[in-house]
């Protein structure tokens, strides 16, 4: 079963590698490592990449096959959103962040 477990890690590695880019890749050890596959907040950026469009939470259905999008951390999700950027109004990630401003 031990060679199983390792099989489907490298198989969910290389997947979360093809829809993640690079940042599936734990250079430190030279090997693959599985992410979830939603980062916990998403930034959406417009064609010209400096636009900022919305904020989202991770798992937002409207964003789900974008590759406009950035995975950010809690803390640079509200920096975004203190910056003017809206939040978007399907996922409610300003409501799931705290944000009342």
């Amino acid at each position: 079963m031990g060679d199983e477990v390792e099989i489907l890690a490298v198989v969910v590695a290389v997947l979360a590698e093809h829809v993640l880019g690079d940042t599936a890749i734990d250079r430190r050890e030279g090997r693959r490592v599985a992410e979830d596959v939603f980062p916990p907040w998403l930034v959406e950026r417009g064609l010209d990449k400096n636009n900022l469009v919305a904020v989202h939470a991770g798992d937002c259905w409207t964003v789900a096959k974008s590759s406009r999008c950035v995975g950010v951390t809690r803390a640079q999700a509200l920096d975004t959103l203190r910056q003017q950027v809206p939040a978007c109004t399907q996922c409610g990630a300003e409501t799931a962040l705290g944000f009342m401003e």
